[in-house]
């Protein structure tokens, strides 16, 4: 009944978004927030550079045809209503050199927020500008966007970093892409309405990256647990507490993504999660929970299999469980096994606490291709562990070729060209071997 009630508001959302627009064949337009109204209405014309300053007309308000973009503004912008765009960017493209910050907000009292194609949190190119979204209520979602472009965009890779704060309501979008920021989860409900490859994407390039759910849900279609488990930038409250996670019991068809807040359990692992050329012979640190007692506090549990490591227990160890450790570190008997992903566990245990163990989430880390020193050493190009004629092979194939893998003189900042200094790197290193 609630999604039929959803499809007929969106129905005649979209008529009067159409009853807005001119239906001439001309290139969607953008409205700037100038917020010169000086009250942070959506609705006021007197806030949008494409109004009349005179006539004040109400057709030169974001619709379905004009993009809106969320600039620089001394008053913060504050959504209610229905409204429509062709898609929503809070922008950044200042030329000063301070940092600006531009934050909205869609209130409790926002209904259905159809965003087009595309909802952008600070794409700034230029300085380290950036932008906020918080979110209180209402469903806001993308109807022309794909799995391929378009959904909800954060941040830029290299410079302006956004910030979406979701206290309530649904955010539903077909693709999740986090360059540079972070989606906050404290309430309400982020979801993904795609299966593809494309359709999640949280890059590495920076430490903030990441989706933080802590008190509101994701949702992902499909079974994604895998996902989940496998990603070091789905965390729970900051790692301060362990995910929860189901696939097609609390929502048909999708995985969902909660979160339990606890200082008991263990956090800030090293080898971090899903750590890769990670040494044969590690030695794995943790920081203990708050509540952790002094003797025999940490219950350890390491092996190649994540079910295994999951759900072994004292009683029952399924061949991981490694006993009990009084510091906060363990390294494996022996060598481990190249190019071998592990899993591991820390219990956290208080005699005194009713609430002992503190069951530790598990983290993974996958060990490196040659057991001396990495895959990447110099002049090892095809990653077989030794330098020899399959490595000259494809230094000649590459050969003078710019920003190729046989670039490898100076080590640490190549020069751009494959030429005679890499060859004298590869030629110096003949033979080597990294058994």
């Amino acid at each position: 009944m609630a999604g039929k009630s959803i499809l007929i508001a969106s129905i005649l959302l979209s008529l009067f978004c159409l009853n807005n627009i001119s239906f001439a064949a001309e290139p969607p337009t953008f409205a700037d927030w100038t917020g010169y109204a000086g009250d942070g209405d959506w609705w006021d014309p007197a806030n949008w550079n494409l109004c009349d300053p005179f006539l004040l007309e109400p057709d030169c308000i974001p619709n379905q045809n004009i993009y809106a973009n969320i600039g620089p503004s001394p008053f913060n912008l504050n959504v209610t209503g229905d409204p429509c765009c062709a898609g929503l960017i809070v922008y950044m493209a200042s030329w000063e050199f301070a940092p600006d910050i531009v934050e909205m907000t869609i209130s409790e009292t926002t209904g259905l927020f159809n965003c087009g194609a595309i909802i952008t949190i600070s794409q700034s190119t230029l300085w380290p500008d950036h932008g906020i979204i918080n979110m209180y209520g209402g469903t806001v979602y993308t109807p022309t966007a794909s799995s391929g472009s378009g959904g909800l965009l954060i941040g830029n890779v290299l410079y302006g970093y956004g910030l979406l704060n979701i206290y309530g309501g649904l955010m539903t979008v077909p693709r999740i892409q986090i360059n540079h920021g972070t989606a906050n989860l404290y309430g309400g409900v982020l979801e993904n309405t795609s299966e593809t490859s494309t359709a999640l994407i949280i890059s590495e390039s920076h430490a903030m990256n990441k989706i933080n759910v802590a008190g509101g849900t994701l949702r992902l279609a499909g079974d994604r647990i895998n996902e989940i488990y496998s990603s070091s930038r789905i965390v729970p409250y900051e790692n301060r507490g362990y995910l929860v996670v189901d696939y097609n019991v609390s929502t048909p068809g999708y995985t969902t993504v909660t979160a339990v807040y606890d200082l008991g359990v263990t956090f800030n692992p090293n080898p971090a999660h899903t750590q890769s050329e990670v040494s044969i012979s590690p030695n794995l640190t943790w920081s203990s929970g708050d509540y952790v007692q002094d003797v025999n506090e940490h219950q350890v549990y390491f092996g190649t299999s994540f079910a295994d490591v999951n759900d072994a227990n004292v009683s029952n160890p399924l061949g991981v469980y490694q006993g009990f450790r009084d510091v906060n570190n363990f390294s494996p008997a022996g060598l481990l096994d190249t190019n071998t992903t592990y899993y591991w566990r820390i219990d956290e245990v208080n005699d005194a606490n009713t609430n002992s163990p503190w069951k530790g989430n598990v983290w993974q880390f996958t060990t490196q291709l040659c057991p001396l020193g990495g895959s990447d050493f110099t002049g090892n190009l095809n990653d077989d562990c030794i330098v020899d004629l399959f490595d000259l092979k494809i230094m000649c194939q590459e050969w003078l070729t710019p920003g190729a893998s046989a670039d490898i003189y100076p080590e640490d900042t190549p020069d751009g060209i494959v030429d005679f200094s890499d060859f004298a790197v590869l030629a110096n290193n003949w033979l080597v071997e990294e058994y």
